[in-house]
């Protein structure tokens, strides 16, 4: 059942797609900066979600690298 509602979406979405007729449309010069202006955070978010789960993923290795010469000093010391 699932694929045939997924088949017949597709024959819908392919006859759409390529067998419509062109269209001439204006594009005013406006619209560059409010597509850049809309895409512009969404690249922010991919990115700072993507370092924010790298940190989150390996915080404890990063740590120990940076912390690991330390703690040998002090458990030497006593």
């Amino acid at each position: 059942m699932i694929k045939r509602i997924y088949s017949i979406l597709f024959i819908y979405s392919f006859g759409i797609i390529f067998l419509s007729e062109s269209v001439s449309a204006y594009v005013n010069p406006g619209s560059g900066s409010a597509i850049a202006g809309t895409l512009w955070p969404l690249i922010v978010i991919a990115l700072s979600t993507t370092g924010a789960f790298i940190i989150k993923h390996f915080w404890n290795p990063i740590k120990r690298l940076f912390f690991k010469g330390g703690d040998n000093k002090k458990e030497k010391k006593d």
